[in-house]
């Protein structure tokens, strides 16, 4: 079967591999579309050492749907259309969902609804992340929120925070196309980076205070040490962004003078981690929840390395890539 490899830093490659054999209760998927990641980046791009090139075929994608192909379960019937997790949370090699099979189980699979878009509803699994870190906010109505980070990640966060009653919604990114979606999904305010100094422009909409709520979307160590002077004292500070080196520089006595309450998210390796997902594709189906606009670009899966490096240097005003299979 194809699948995509990493041979170092910025250069992926596609290979043949042998399709992946099955252990009981375990599922083969046929990939029908995969979608890239602001976390693969951490695989594509980030350098490792030289003697670990290359890296395990499969990887860095995690977002799959797809048809099942063989199913050593009973829960689970051949044919069944479905959003998949990796059987194997955590990278072992050929666990990746990067190719055109992959293997995964009952427990982490989301079957979708008859005659759905699956190129629409893969969109279900990153955003049912973002419904699982928005619901741990709780109660956010008239609240000031901050978001760090514009890409599909925070671009969700500002949907739903919006939907969800917030004051003001502040989006602040360093791309102007990605701030003009934010206004289009319900942000009041927008803040470029690059070209406005975020602390003071959300200090004068807070009138010093600070915001309510940060949301960082962005995984950047500077993004992370903006947050103390973002936030208002006993504010909320939910994580999200997943930096892609292992440790970061961390102004820990800053933040910690603000006494904020810290949310750190990670829907992948709570006790439900298919629980969000199947929310998110619920609210699809019912329709109320639209999440067909966070996808800019569909390329075929053999384009998968151009597509990787589009989204590593933000081109062609690229939000989300859907890959073909």
């Amino acid at each position: 079967m194809k699948a995509m490899q990493v041979f170092g830093p910025k250069h992926m490659r596609m290979v043949d591999v042998p399709t992946p054999s099955l252990l009981d209760g375990q599922l083969l998927i046929k990939s029908e579309f995969l979608s890239i990641c602001g976390s693969d980046m951490r695989t594509f791009r980030y350098a490792f050492p030289e003697e670990n090139y290359p890296l395990a075929a499969c990887a860095p994608c995690h977002e799959c749907v797809g048809t099942v192909e063989v199913s050593n379960s009973p829960d689970i019937k051949v044919g069944q259309k479905v959003i998949a997790l990796s059987a194997q949370p955590g990278g072992k090699p050929g666990t990746g969902m990067g190719a055109e099979f992959a293997v995964s189980s009952a427990d982490r699979v989301i079957p979708l609804p008859d005659g759905a878009d699956l190129s629409t509803y893969i969109m279900c699994q990153p955003v049912g992340t973002v419904l699982y870190a928005a619901r741990r906010l709780g109660n956010i109505l008239g609240q000031t929120v901050v978001i760090l980070g514009q890409g599909v990640i925070g671009l969700t966060f500002t949907k739903l925070l919006a939907q969800m009653g917030a004051g003001k919604v502040i989006a602040i990114d360093h791309h102007d196309y990605r701030l003009a979606k934010s206004m289009e999904q319900g942000a009041t305010h927008v803040i470029n980076s690059n070209t406005q100094d975020p602390i003071a422009a959300v200090r004068e909409l807070t009138g010093g205070m600070g915001a309510d709520v940060v949301v960082e979307a962005a995984g950047q160590e500077e993004t992370v040490n903006m947050i103390k002077d973002l936030v208002k004292i006993f504010g909320t500070v939910s994580l999200f962004g997943l930096p892609e080196e292992p440790m970061i520089e961390f102004d820990y006595v800053g933040l910690m003078r603000r006494q904020v309450t810290i949310i750190a998210n990670v829907s992948s390796s709570s006790d439900d981690p298919t629980g969000c997902i199947k929310d998110a594709v619920a609210l699809v189906e019912q329709g109320a929840l639209d999440v067909s606009w966070l996808v800019t670009h569909r390329m075929p899966f053999d384009e998968a390395p151009r597509a990787y490096e589009m989204y590593e240097g933000y081109q062609e005003e690229i939000i989300k890539v859907v890959l073909t299979v």
